[in-house]
């Protein structure tokens, strides 16, 4: 995830080209299905893939402790951060 107002939280963004490139070639000649363009890295996106049988979910996001409680840096629709809780 790297939403495009990461920096209003003081987070650096993630190069999300260098992980691509080390993720595929790490798991050469496997299906992979990404969400690495803006938008794409929601919780109902990442939902999806899971729902449709992903064997392995490789997420590169910020995240956090807050009060205890983990939370993640992911993104809304628009692209823009979508602090997600880590805990229902």
């Amino acid at each position: 995830a790297n939403p495009s107002d990461l920096a209003s939280y003081q987070l650096d963004p993630v190069d999300v080209n260098a992980e691509l490139a080390r993720t595929t070639a790490a798991l050469e000649g496997l299906a992979m299905e990404t969400l690495a363009a803006p938008g794409k890295a929601t919780l109902e996106g990442i939902a999806r893939c899971l729902r449709g049988g992903a064997d392995v979910l490789y997420l590169v996001a910020h995240g956090a402790l807050r009060d205890g409680e983990p939370v993640l840096w992911l993104e809304d629709e628009q692209g823009r951060t979508s602090v997600t809780r880590g805990a229902f």
